[in-house]
């Protein structure tokens, strides 16, 4: 009991416009990467709390999961949405990001599991009861 009276709130991250679905961190602990309602991904640094770069998903609807593939240098960053689409996110050399459709489901998609160790295979869940290899 007394280390939770002990907690309490490091930082607000306030930049998002909708109901936050999904953080997670990179491999390496220093950028959080949230996705919203806002159809938004949001990459943060983390030592300052700025958004390190924003970019809309490709989604049409809320985003439920967002994550960094391993060893991209998280430059690749797979998201899946209340639309059912499972969508990759490359982030070019000048900023720019280009997203594109992997994979949907039949109604919501609302989880992904990336495979440990491996830059290219990723699974997704959703409503209509399967589990996605992508």
């Amino acid at each position: 009991q007394e280390l939770v009276m002990r907690l309490q709130i490091h930082r607000k991250l306030n930049k998002h416009t909708g109901c936050v679905n999904t953080v997670g961190f990179n491999a390496a602990g220093d950028t959080l990467i949230s996705g919203s309602d806002d159809q938004r991904v949001m990459l943060w640094d983390w030592d300052t709390g700025a958004v390190k770069m924003q970019f809309h998903s490709g989604h049409g609807d809320n985003v439920f999961q967002a994550r960094f593939m391993p060893y991209t240098n998280d430059r690749t960053i797979v998201t899946c949405s209340a639309d059912g689409e499972v969508r990759v996110a490359k982030i070019q050399d000048g900023r720019d990001v280009l997203t594109s459709l992997l994979g949907e489901h039949d109604g919501r998609a609302h989880k992904l599991a990336i495979e440990p160790g491996s830059p290219y295979i990723f699974y997704s869940c959703g409503e209509d009861g399967h589990v996605q290899h992508v």
